[in-house]
């Protein structure tokens, strides 16, 4: 199946936030770059598949297939050869909801995070609404590619950064 990633298609007035809320920024001459709101069509596969949907009149609760699950841990193993046990897969609505559950399963409050900006800017409030404070490692621009910066992080670990006192550092979102 061929896809058209070139053509141009106007988005204002089509009630998204991305295109519809420039203003917020408090200029409107900008490309808007910070959701995953795609600029070009829905694959015609998942538009079919949602048609065949739509075409069922009853809109309850659903589960997952055991093909599904089958299909992710066969992905896992060949793509990146990992083996991936069925009850390790967790089903989340998106990644700020996956994000809430990781912090409160593996943190707690008064704990710090690190985050490495620049990063989708939602985390940063994510990380304090689960009581938990945000620590930065900022990543550096290096030939146009961004590198951890080594040094802090190990300074963040270790509580070696002036009077910080001992890490209470208990995660670090990549």
């Amino acid at each position: 199946m061929n896809y058209d990633f070139d053509r141009i298609i106007g988005r204002a007035g089509s009630d998204s936030a991305k295109w519809n809320l420039l203003s917020l920024y408090g200029n409107t001459d900008v490309i808007p770059m910070w959701v995953a709101d795609m600029d070009f069509p829905i694959a015609k596969p998942i538009t079919e598949a949602l048609r065949k949907r739509t075409e069922h009149e009853f809109y309850g609760y659903s589960y997952v297939r055991e093909s599904l699950i089958e299909a992710i841990i066969s992905r896992m193993q060949k793509k990146y050869g990992w083996k991936v046990a069925p009850e390790w897969i967790v089903f989340t609505p998106g990644v700020i909801p996956a994000l809430n559950a990781a912090i409160r399963a593996f943190t707690h409050p008064g704990d710090e995070i690190i985050l490495q900006d620049p990063v989708y800017h939602p985390f940063w409030s994510t990380v304090e609404q689960n009581g938990c404070r945000t620590v930065a490692n900022k990543l550096q621009l290096n030939n146009g590619r961004y590198e951890f910066d080594l040094d802090d992080l190990e300074k963040k670990f270790t509580g070696r950064e002036g009077s910080r006192g001992p890490s209470r550092i208990k995660s670090m979102i990549l």
